[in-house]
């Protein structure tokens, strides 16, 4: 499955986060599209750069949201970039699944739009194994609402 990932990068807690959801991801054999890795990364710009940047940043992060089959969206920190992509994604009928690194369960909203929600890696590490083999999620999905 090609999967794109929907994550803040800002800060080092969360640059770490992103290694290891990429890695977790790799591992059971996706491909990944990963805006960290497909920079430009806006925040090490300088003003003039970041706004040259910001269109193309843009229009390449919707164009592998739409080329994807699934996104991993990290909801830690509540980044609006995340939940703009996760809304996006939703509205092309992309799979969703969630992740946190902190056990965030998820609101209302995003339980209507997750395929499944894992709590740390090795949670995330089984879920990615389960889609590569075609395993149902539904238990991870009812495990999501609480």
């Amino acid at each position: 499955m090609i999967i794109y990932l929907a994550a803040p990068f800002f800060n080092p807690e969360q640059v770490a986060t992103v290694f290891a959801v990429e890695s977790a991801i790799e591992i059971q054999g996706h491909e990944l599209l990963s805006p960290r890795r497909r920079g430009p990364i806006l925040k090490d710009l300088s003003p003039e750069d970041r706004r040259l940047a910001a269109k193309k940043v843009f229009q390449t992060n919707c164009d592998d949201i739409d080329a994807c089959q699934g996104v991993v969206a990290v909801i830690d920190d509540r980044d609006p970039g995340t939940i703009w992509e996760m809304g996006y994604a939703y509205r092309a009928s992309k799979k969703i699944y969630s992740f946190t690194m902190h056990d965030y369960g998820v609101n209302v909203m995003l339980q209507g739009c997750i395929q499944g929600h894992a709590r740390g890696v090795a949670e995330l590490v089984e879920m990615m194994k389960r889609i590569r083999d075609g395993a149902s999620l539904e238990k991870v999905k009812l495990e999501a609402a609480t």
